[in-house]
C-alpha cells in the first residue's frame, strides 16, 4: 500500500507536467483563452485528499510547475501553498464537489494565482499600477476558461489513472 502511494505521487507529478506542457502548447500563439489545466487538476485532487497530504501536493505541484516555468521558485511555492490552504479551508465551508461551486472556486483561484505572479513580476520590474491593471484584465479569460474546464472536466481529472491512492474524499 505504501509503494502505491509513492507511485501515485510520481504519477500526479507526471500528470501536472503534462498539463503544463499541453497548456504551453495550446498557448504558443499568444492566445488568452487558455485554461490553467494544471491548477484545475490540482484543485480536483485537493478536493479529495486528506489534509495531511497537502504539503506533498504542494511540493509535487511546485516541482512540476517549476520544471517548465520562468517564475522564481519561492513565488511559485508561496502561491501554490496559499491555493492549497485556501481550498482546504473552502472545502469545509462550501461543497466544492458541486459543479457550480467547483467552477466558481477554480476561476477565482486561477485569477488569484495569476494575479499573484503578475504582481510579483510588476514589482520586480518596476512597473506602475496601470500596467498591473492591464495585465490583470488580460488574466480574466484564462480564469474564465479554467472555470469552464473545471465545470466540465473536474471529476474526470480527479480520476485520472494512477491517482486513486491519493483520493480519500468523494465528489
Amino acid at each position: 500500500m505504501k509503494s502505491q502511494r509513492w507511485i501515485a505521487w510520481v504519477v500526479l507529478g507526471a500528470w501536472l507536467v503534462w498539463m503544463h506542457a499541453l497548456q504551453a502548447w495550446c498557448g504558443r500563439g499568444g492566445a488568452l483563452w487558455i485554461p490553467d489545466l494544471a491548477l484545475v487538476l490540482l484543485f480536483s485532487v485537493v478536493a479529495r485528499i486528506e489534509p495531511k497530504d497537502a504539503p506533498g501536493v504542494v511540493l509535487v505541484a511546485l516541482f512540476a510547475r517549476a520544471a517548465l516555468a520562468v517564475e522564481p521558485g519561492a513565488a511559485l511555492a508561496a502561491g501554490l501553498l496559499g491555493l492549497v490552504l485556501l481550498e482546504l479551508l473552502a472545502r469545509n465551508l462550501f461543497e466544492l464537489t458541486q459543479p457550480a461551486w467547483r467552477a466558481l472556486f477554480a476561476g477565482v483561484m486561477v485569477l488569484a494565482f495569476d494575479a499573484w505572479l503578475a504582481a510579483l513580476h510588476a514589482l520586480s520590474g518596476g512597473a506602475g499600477p496601470g500596467s498591473f491593471v492591464r495585465v490583470l484584465a488580460a488574466l480574466v479569460p484564462a480564469a474564465f476558461t479554467s472555470a469552464i474546464v473545471s465545470l466540465l472536466l473536474g471529476p474526470a481529472l480527479a480520476h485520472l489513472p494512477g491517482l486513486a491512492p491519493l483520493r480519500s474524499r468523494r465528489w
